[in-house]
């Protein structure tokens, strides 16, 4: 073998295990100290790769800036698609003459991974039931992060050791913006607690921060947060509007996150598949001399990841130009998903 082929292939041997470290875990949950040069030289060996870092993650806007909680994507593509073909095997035909055993189509199910997914949140009017609030950290400080330990105050003095609960943020209240109607305010996912000694005042962990935790931040009765959602084609037909969006951008694209006004009780599941469009205006036609609709305008793909009985959360996979608070969904068939393949 000469010389420059070894050489190439030794290169081509470093580069796939350094990818493959990065696919192994591919995002990081930025810890104190941290930035994106030390996060390049951890995970790609190169710290002057910081840039391209920087580029992968368009959530932030100063790179010099990121804090404990952030989440800092390692490959460029944000959602994972995982595909799985479960196959069902065919029992054994008895020998008695030669048959044709047709071959049992195997089903493509789709699930979408994307590490933001358990900070959604959710819209909600109903009265809280907060079940408790952080008191202080056990180090003195304001600003907490995961691993932190803190005193928290229980409504439920029976709590038990081991047991979760959400962190939460509420953040503006939402308005329908057709109807005017209010809708409730948005509850930001901020972390999860875990009680490591009940008591008065108990004791406990911060387990998981997606965003800065305070001294004072309440939290809630532990809800399975998602981090992968398998497609689910829908069980009826449900029209909707976007009606807020977890970081009140006016203009919405890929991987945002949004909040519709329809829900469980409506029939939309998580998995759910929706179509996002614009209503355009009626014109005069001077021809026929009588106003005709424009058509609607399909400005993009949504995912439904969580709901509750009102209203429900979904990310954007696929978007053909600016997306807004007030354009119109409906459900629509899983096959969809190929476009994204």
């Amino acid at each position: 073998m000469k010389p420059k082929t070894l050489l190439l292939l030794l290169l081509t041997g470093m580069l796939a295990t350094v990818c493959a470290d990065a696919q192994e875990k591919p995002y990081h949950i930025v810890e104190k100290g941290d930035t994106l040069w030390d996060i390049s030289k951890r995970y790609l060996e190169d710290p002057f790769k910081w840039p391209e870092l920087w580029n992968n993650n368009k959530h932030i806007k100063n790179p010099h800036l990121i804090y404990p909680g952030d989440v800092i994507r390692l490959v460029p593509e944000d959602v994972a698609i995982v595909e799985s073909l479960p196959v069902k095997r065919l029992e054994e035909k008895k020998k008695a003459r030669p048959v044709e055993v047709k071959k049992e189509e195997t089903v493509k199910r789709l699930t979408f991974a994307y590490p933001r997914m358990a900070r959604s949140g959710f819209v909600t009017k109903k009265v809280l039931d907060e079940s408790g609030v952080i008191l202080r950290a056990k180090r003195k400080k304001l600003l907490l992060v995961k691993g932190d330990e803190v005193f928290v105050s229980l409504k439920d003095e029976g709590a038990k050791q081991g047991q979760r609960f959400v962190l939460y943020r509420k953040l503006n209240k939402v308005n329908h913006p057709v109807t005017g109607e209010y809708m409730g305010n948005i509850v930001e996912n901020i972390g999860i607690l875990r009680i490591v000694k009940p008591g008065e005042p108990a004791e406990a962990i911060i387990e998981e921060s997606f965003s800065e935790v305070e001294v004072g931040t309440r939290f809630l009765p532990y809800r399975k947060l998602p981090r992968k959602v398998a497609l689910e084609e829908p069980s009826t037909t449900v029209e909707g509007v976007i009606v807020a969006t977890l970081e009140n951008k006016q203009e919405l694209a890929k991987y945002d996150i949004i909040y519709i006004d329809k829900g469980s009780v409506d029939g939309l599941k998580r998995g759910n598949l929706l179509e996002i469009y614009r209503r355009k205006e009626r014109v005069e036609d001077p021809l026929k001399q009588k106003e005709v609709q424009i058509p609607s305008e399909l400005v993009g793909i949504a995912l439904v990841i969580d709901t509750v009985d009102d209203t429900s959360t979904a990310i954007v996979i696929k978007s053909y130009r600016e997306i807004r608070v007030g354009d119109r969904i409906n459900t629509t068939e899983t096959v969809r998903a190929e476009e994204f393949l």
